[in-house]
């Protein structure tokens, strides 16, 4: 198992792209090689309840459930080549930018 010290080389490691790659497959429901905007969106509640879960009862009222609006920002933001999906090398930078927050 890779030893990570920091954000950073969590976010460059094999294992966190496999995290990711495994992540893409199972959002891409229906296998188009693409990640649209129903399936951002649909990841999205997936982690939302999954972090709701694991929040002390008294905090989860403090935490809003992301909208299709946030799914459109999130696309817009990352769909680098403006196709109106993520390809998977849009999706990797999607996770990273995920992962920001945590350093």
């Amino acid at each position: 198992m890779e030893r990570c010290s920091t954000i950073e080389d969590i976010m460059n490691s094999a294992s966190f792209l496999e995290s990711c790659r495994e992540t893409f497959v199972q959002t891409d429901t229906d296998k188009s090689g693409t990640v649209e905007i129903k399936e951002l969106y649909r990841l999205l509640l997936i982690e939302h309840r999954k972090l709701l879960e694991t929040m002390p009862e008294h905090l989860r009222g403090r935490l809003r459930e992301p909208s299709e609006a946030d799914s459109e920002a999130l696309l817009k933001e990352f769909d680098l080549n403006q196709d109106g999906r993520l390809q998977f090398e849009e999706f990797v930078e999607f996770c990273k930018a995920s992962y920001q927050g945590l350093d």
